[in-house]
């Protein structure tokens, strides 16, 4: 449960279509990806290394959903459970680091 699981296939798409319309296929890449889009835009970045080449020449993420506190009050109200100190151990095993 990390913000941005699902979503980071949404940045996947958007940036395979940049990178493949005739309009656009040529041109440099600035991203910047906001909260939970930011979130997103990393785990692409895990997911999907080889999109994120030479043609993306900078990216800004703004206020990534970093805050262990956010994420507890958001897994209290989705399902009525204690599990953020679980879910922040989870994250560092997979990823590398939590919150």
């Amino acid at each position: 449960m990390c913000a941005g699981v699902t979503e980071w296939q949404d940045v996947v798409a958007s940036l395979n279509y940049v990178k493949q319309h005739p309009a656009s296929k040529n041109d440099t890449i600035a991203m910047l990806s906001q909260c939970m889009g930011a979130n997103a835009t990393f785990l692409a970045w895990n997911k999907e290394g080889a999109l994120f080449d030479k043609s993306i020449k900078c990216m800004v993420a703004i206020q990534p959903t970093i805050s262990y506190n956010m994420i507890d009050r958001y897994i209290k109200a989705k399902i009525k459970m204690d599990l953020v100190d679980a879910v922040e151990s989870a994250q560092k095993e997979q990823f590398g680091f939590g919150y």
